[in-house]
């Protein structure tokens, strides 16, 4: 893992795919990031109660805390992060999903996405936070 002292910002990447939260992990803190994975909602929700994270990647659909109810509580405990969070699925996005998506308007990466829609959308989001 990159050293936090010399990194951009911490990210933490909410993915219950091994193979899939690694390479978010590579990926990201090849781009100057530290990042924390957490396997589901409620392991995210343990370590946001510990540490400072800058961004969030959560995916939608994780078992036991959902991405859409780790959101909630996001909006309910910690509002000035709920602006920080991209979500991503591998899921067909309508119903329910898509409803949601337009109501809390963030970036959405559709897996499976590249690495470099992975960059983009966090560099995006970084700048957009960092000015």
């Amino acid at each position: 893992m990159v050293d936090d002292a010399c990194t951009r910002g911490k990210i933490l990447v909410v993915e219950d795919e091994e193979v899939v939260s690694h390479i978010c992990q590579a990926v990201l803190e090849k781009e100057g990031f530290s990042v924390h994975i957490a396997a589901n909602g409620q392991e995210a929700k343990d370590l946001i109660n510990m540490n400072h994270y800058d961004l969030f990647l959560i995916d939608i659909l994780t078992p036991k805390m959902s991405g859409r109810q780790l959101y909630q509580w996001l909006l309910g405990t910690h509002p000035q992060l709920a602006n920080k969070v991209a979500f991503c699925t591998g899921m067909t996005v309508e119903g329910n999903i898509k409803k949601f998506l337009r109501e809390n308007g963030r970036p959405l990466l559709l897996k499976p996405f590249s690495p470099d829609e992975l960059v983009t959308t966090i560099h995006e989001m970084w700048h957009w936070e960092n000015g």
